[in-house]
Protein backbone atom coordinates (compact mmCIF):
# COMPACT_ATOMS: atom_id res chain seq x y z
CA UNK A 1 0.00 0.00 0.00
CA UNK A 2 1.20 3.50 -0.77
CA UNK A 3 1.16 6.34 1.76
CA UNK A 4 -1.45 8.30 -0.21
CA UNK A 5 -3.77 5.26 -0.15
CA UNK A 6 -3.41 4.98 3.63
CA UNK A 7 -4.05 8.71 4.04
CA UNK A 8 -7.28 8.40 2.02
CA UNK A 9 -8.48 5.42 4.08
CA UNK A 10 -7.81 7.20 7.37
CA UNK A 11 -9.41 10.47 6.25
CA UNK A 12 -12.53 8.67 5.00
CA UNK A 13 -12.89 6.61 8.19
CA UNK A 14 -12.66 9.64 10.47
CA UNK A 15 -14.40 12.17 8.21
CA UNK A 16 -17.47 12.48 10.44
CA UNK A 17 -15.49 13.26 13.61
CA UNK A 18 -16.06 16.81 14.82
CA UNK A 19 -13.82 19.26 16.66
CA UNK A 20 -12.60 21.16 18.45
CA UNK A 21 -10.91 18.87 20.92
CA UNK A 22 -12.24 19.26 24.44
CA UNK A 23 -11.68 17.77 27.88
CA UNK A 24 -14.36 15.49 29.32
CA UNK A 25 -15.10 17.72 32.33
CA UNK A 26 -13.22 21.03 32.10
CA UNK A 27 -14.94 22.42 35.22
CA UNK A 28 -13.92 19.49 37.41
CA UNK A 29 -10.58 20.89 38.60
CA UNK A 30 -7.66 23.11 37.57
CA UNK A 31 -5.89 20.23 35.80
CA UNK A 32 -9.02 19.47 33.75
CA UNK A 33 -9.37 23.14 32.86
CA UNK A 34 -5.72 23.28 31.76
CA UNK A 35 -6.16 20.14 29.65
CA UNK A 36 -9.22 21.70 28.04
CA UNK A 37 -7.30 24.89 27.17
CA UNK A 38 -4.45 22.84 25.66
CA UNK A 39 -6.83 20.57 23.73
CA UNK A 40 -8.59 23.60 22.25
CA UNK A 41 -5.24 24.64 20.73
CA UNK A 42 -4.92 21.36 18.82
CA UNK A 43 -6.08 20.85 15.28
CA UNK A 44 -5.58 17.69 13.21
CA UNK A 45 -4.31 19.80 10.29
CA UNK A 46 -1.31 21.09 12.23
CA UNK A 47 -0.85 18.48 14.95
CA UNK A 48 2.89 18.03 15.41
CA UNK A 49 4.99 15.16 16.64
CA UNK A 50 5.83 17.26 19.72
CA UNK A 51 2.15 17.12 20.69
CA UNK A 52 2.36 13.32 20.83
CA UNK A 53 5.79 12.55 22.20
CA UNK A 54 6.37 11.39 25.74
CA UNK A 55 7.39 14.23 28.03
CA UNK A 56 5.47 16.70 25.93
CA UNK A 57 1.82 17.64 26.10
CA UNK A 58 0.69 14.07 25.51
CA UNK A 59 -0.81 13.81 29.01
CA UNK A 60 -3.75 15.94 27.88
CA UNK A 61 -5.10 13.19 25.61
CA UNK A 62 -6.19 11.18 28.64
CA UNK A 63 -8.59 14.04 29.43
CA UNK A 64 -10.00 14.29 25.88
CA UNK A 65 -13.52 13.26 24.98
CA UNK A 66 -13.95 10.27 22.69
CA UNK A 67 -15.09 12.55 19.86
CA UNK A 68 -12.00 14.71 20.37
CA UNK A 69 -9.73 11.69 19.98
CA UNK A 70 -11.56 10.57 16.86
CA UNK A 71 -11.17 14.10 15.43
CA UNK A 72 -7.42 14.22 16.16
CA UNK A 73 -6.50 10.70 14.94
CA UNK A 74 -5.87 11.62 11.27
CA UNK A 75 -3.53 14.40 12.38
CA UNK A 76 -1.73 12.12 14.81
CA UNK A 77 -1.18 9.49 12.12
CA UNK A 78 0.06 12.15 9.68
CA UNK A 79 2.44 13.63 12.29
CA UNK A 80 3.90 10.19 13.05
CA UNK A 81 4.34 9.23 9.41
CA UNK A 82 5.88 12.60 8.49
CA UNK A 83 8.74 12.03 10.94
CA UNK A 84 12.12 10.92 9.70
CA UNK A 85 11.83 7.85 11.93
CA UNK A 86 8.12 7.09 12.54
CA UNK A 87 7.10 5.76 15.94
CA UNK A 88 3.57 4.31 15.57
CA UNK A 89 3.42 3.59 19.30
CA UNK A 90 2.72 7.30 19.80
CA UNK A 91 -0.66 6.78 18.12
CA UNK A 92 -1.42 3.39 19.65
CA UNK A 93 -0.55 4.59 23.16
CA UNK A 94 -3.25 7.25 22.82
CA UNK A 95 -5.89 4.78 21.73
CA UNK A 96 -5.26 1.58 23.64
CA UNK A 97 -7.17 2.70 26.73
CA UNK A 98 -10.43 3.34 24.83
CA UNK A 99 -10.82 0.90 21.95
CA UNK A 100 -14.62 0.98 22.13
CA UNK A 101 -14.72 4.57 20.88
CA UNK A 102 -14.13 3.48 17.27
CA UNK A 103 -16.63 2.21 14.75
CA UNK A 104 -15.83 -0.68 12.41
CA UNK A 105 -14.55 1.53 9.57
CA UNK A 106 -12.25 3.40 11.97
CA UNK A 107 -10.90 0.15 13.43
CA UNK A 108 -10.16 -1.10 9.93
CA UNK A 109 -8.32 2.14 9.12
CA UNK A 110 -6.24 1.73 12.29
CA UNK A 111 -5.44 -1.84 11.27
CA UNK A 112 -4.30 -0.54 7.86
CA UNK A 113 -2.08 2.02 9.64
CA UNK A 114 -0.66 -0.72 11.86
CA UNK A 115 0.06 -3.00 8.90
CA UNK A 116 1.57 -0.13 6.89
CA UNK A 117 3.94 0.61 9.76
CA UNK A 118 4.87 -3.05 10.09
CA UNK A 119 5.49 -3.43 6.35
CA UNK A 120 7.79 -0.40 6.41
CA UNK A 121 9.80 -1.74 9.36
CA UNK A 122 8.56 0.77 11.93
CA UNK A 123 7.03 -1.94 14.15
CA UNK A 124 8.25 -5.36 15.18
CA UNK A 125 5.95 -8.34 14.83
CA UNK A 126 5.61 -8.32 18.63
CA UNK A 127 4.51 -4.67 18.61
CA UNK A 128 2.07 -5.35 15.78
CA UNK A 129 0.61 -8.34 17.61
CA UNK A 130 0.28 -6.35 20.84
CA UNK A 131 -2.23 -4.02 19.15
CA UNK A 132 -4.33 -6.97 18.00
CA UNK A 133 -6.44 -7.63 21.10
CA UNK A 134 -7.83 -4.14 21.45
CA UNK A 135 -8.12 -3.42 17.71
CA UNK A 136 -10.15 -6.59 17.23
CA UNK A 137 -12.49 -6.06 20.19
CA UNK A 138 -15.62 -5.55 18.06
Amino acid sequence: MERNELDAIVMAAFATAKGPARAQDPDHCDECAEADRLLLDLDPCDLAIGDLEHGSRNWIFSFATDESLRWLIPGAIRAVLDCGSPDPSLVFDLLSQRPSLFNQEQLLALLEFRDFCYENGWMTSEERDATGPWLHHT
